[in-house]
């Protein structure tokens, strides 16, 4: 759970990115009068856009799916890989706070180094509003450490040494977080009937 310090600031400075990108990708959309189109996953940039009528002259005829991609060198080309991206929250939590995601280690005559975690989302945050509440997931490192250590592997650092722990942050379980949805659900839907009965 995040309730302060470097962290709140990270998670904060990473909501304000992603709106600032899908304020940039509304924007386009705007513009070109499309009705829906396909954004990165990973960094929420626009990619292709579906048009309600007449396609704009520089994207390319719909694929199967009715998606319209722009035209190699054409203006929205260089317009679509200029716009603002964020970064994965992955990237963002491993790179700030040193978070190990893969394990690099040695065994008798051989080494070699694995992934922890599932790719791309080896960390993660979790939030309900721009206000909070606010959590974040990493994999378990010490876990993974004890494991391979257990098979007769020799870890290396930075995740042999690896503390999960941070300023402003607390371990929660999984069920905390629901109850703390739950929670957030149950004040905002009272706060919806206050609301109607004024």
């Amino acid at each position: 759970m995040i309730e302060g310090g470097a962290v709140l600031e990270l998670i904060k400075a990473h909501i304000a990115k992603r709106k600032l990108v899908q304020a940039a990708v509304q924007e386009m959309a705007k513009e070109l009068g499309v009705e829906g189109g396909v954004t990165n996953r990973l960094e929420g940039n626009l990619l292709g856009v579906i048009f309600p009528g007449d396609r704009h002259p520089d994207f390319k005829a719909p694929d199967r799916n009715g998606v319209c991609y722009p035209k190699k060198n054409s203006e929205w080309a260089k317009r679509l890989a200029a716009a603002p991206r964020y970064q994965p929250a992955s990237i963002v939590i491993s790179d700030a706070l040193g978070v190990p995601t893969d394990l690099h280690y040695t065994s008798q005559n051989c080494y070699g180094s694995t992934g922890i975690g599932h790719p791309f989302q080896e960390c993660g945050f979790l939030y309900l509003s721009e206000s909070g509440p606010f959590a974040m997931w990493i994999p378990d490192v010490p876990g993974e450490v004890a494991l391979m250590e257990a098979e007769g592997k020799t870890v290396k650092d930075p995740a042999k040494s690896f503390v999960p722990e941070f300023d402003g942050c607390r371990r929660i379980d999984r069920e905390e977080w629901d109850f703390v949805v739950a929670q957030y659900q149950l004040q905002k839907k009272r706060k919806q009937a206050e609301g109607e009965k004024a």
